[in-house]
């Protein structure tokens, strides 16, 4: 499958995917809410990733959002749980790091005195810093699997290798797009938690925008 490196304009982007989905804005807006509340429950993330790119596909294609597509995500249930199982080893590091350091250390024949405290500390946010930076770049390494595993039918493996190509082919435009959709999720969080809700919509439109000019010539 061709990957094409395109000139991303982040604010282009963002006026042309509001452009395709302001008709329909509240029926997507509906499609993500109650995705992000199934997609609480870890193991519905994926599909619930996939029935909502499925839904903004059809926006994209200028079909009416049926709202029972966002439901079809289920049907990739399987190779969804493993991108997302891939995309969260980061974090699950970070969880376990302090123990696994206390360990190490205590298995080393190191006192945790608080003379060393500090310096164990800072070790540890050196390597919480690492596994967060980690964590972001392998989530935008796979910010296209979802699209290409209902669009293109690829399995998890080789939608995660295609849209790490496809991200690094276009790295400084698909960075300026994550970039801009994380400040829009941190506005939306500071508007008592639920305006990030009301932006989602326009940042999977992003996305979906972004998909289709790289691997369809949109």
């Amino acid at each position: 499958m061709e990957i094409r490196k395109v000139q991303i304009k982040t604010i282009d982007y963002y006026k042309q995917a509001w452009k395709v989905i302001k008709e329909q804005y509240w029926i997507l807006f509906a499609v993500c809410l109650v995705g992000a509340v199934l997609a609480s429950f870890f193991v519905l993330l994926g599909p619930m990733l996939c029935g909502i790119f499925i839904c903004f596909l059809q926006a994209f294609e200028g079909k009416k959002v049926n709202f029972e597509s966002l439901f079809k995500g289920f049907n990739y249930f399987l190779p969804s749980l493993l991108v997302v199982l891939i995309s969260s080893i980061p974090l699950l590091l970070m969880i376990i790091a302090p123990f696994l350091m206390i360990a190490a250390l205590s298995a080393l024949g190191f006192e945790l005195a608080e003379t060393r405290g500090g310096v164990i500390f800072l070790g540890l946010l050196f390597v919480e810093f690492i596994l967060a930076l980690l964590m972001v770049s392998i989530n935008t390494l796979l910010v296209f699997s979802f699209p290409l595993m209902v669009n293109e039918g690829l399995s998890a493996l080789e939608a995660v290798l295609l849209s790490s190509k496809a991200v690094l082919k276009n790295l400084a435009g698909v960075v300026k797009i994550t970039l801009v959709a994380s400040l829009l999720s941190l506005i939306g969080q500071l508007a008592c938690g639920v305006g990030v809700f009301f932006v989602l919509p326009l940042i999977f439109a992003v996305i979906t925008l972004a998909y289709l000019k790289i691997f369809l010539a949109l």
